[in-house]
């Protein structure tokens, strides 16, 4: 409810931290086991997902434009860099 009623994250709340405002990233740094879990999951699910070789072919190069923002999502380990 306060997630509701403040726009504010509701993880904290959700996991019974203290600090109900917490994010999920902020968690994750504080908990750096759930962190490497987390990861670890992102990394293994990256076998089913296109590699960045795939991506960089598949990407529409001749629209023109400049990259402004990198992106990495492999889970916070690079496993996936687009």
């Amino acid at each position: 409810l306060p997630a509701v009623r403040k726009g504010t994250p509701a993880f904290g709340a959700a996991q019974g931290e203290a600090e109900e405002e917490m994010s999920f990233w902020q968690y994750m740094a504080q908990n750096p086991s759930a962190g490497a879990t987390f990861d670890a999951s992102m990394q293994a699910l990256s076998v089913y997902t296109t590699t960045a070789g795939e991506a960089a072919e598949r990407y529409d190069w001749t629209r023109g434009g400049t990259a402004q923002s990198v992106v990495d999502v492999g889970g916070g380990t690079g496993t996936l860099l687009v």
